[in-house]
C-alpha cells in the first residue's frame, strides 16, 4: 500500500503555521519530506510522528497588556482660553 504525501501548504495549515516555516523545518532536518520535481511532499507517518512529539504545536506568543484608556481633556482652539 502506498504512503499518502501531503503538500507543504496543507501541513502547514494543519500545524497553524506558514509555509516557509515548514520549509525551514525541512532543510534543518527536523521534518523528513520528499522532494518530487519542484514540490515538498511529506509522508503522513512523518505528520504523525512530529504531533507525537508534539513539535507541531504552534507557540503562542505573549500578547503585552494593552493600556486602559484614559480620558484627556479635549484641546480648543478658541483664542483667548
Amino acid at each position: 500500500m502506498a504512503e499518502t504525501l501531503r503538500g507543504m501548504g496543507e501541513v502547514a495549515k494543519l500545524f497553524g503555521v506558514s509555509h516557509f516555516t515548514i520549509r525551514r523545518l525541512i532543510d534543518g532536518g527536523l521534518i523528513r519530506a520528499v522532494n518530487i520535481g519542484t514540490r515538498w511532499l511529506i509522508p503522513n507517518a512523518e505528520i504523525e510522528r512530529v504531533i507525537a512529539s508534539g513539535a507541531g504545536i504552534p507557540r503562542r506568543r505573549k500578547r503585552h497588556a494593552t493600556a486602559v484608556a484614559t480620558e484627556r481633556p479635549v484641546a480648543t482652539s478658541e483664542p483667548g482660553k
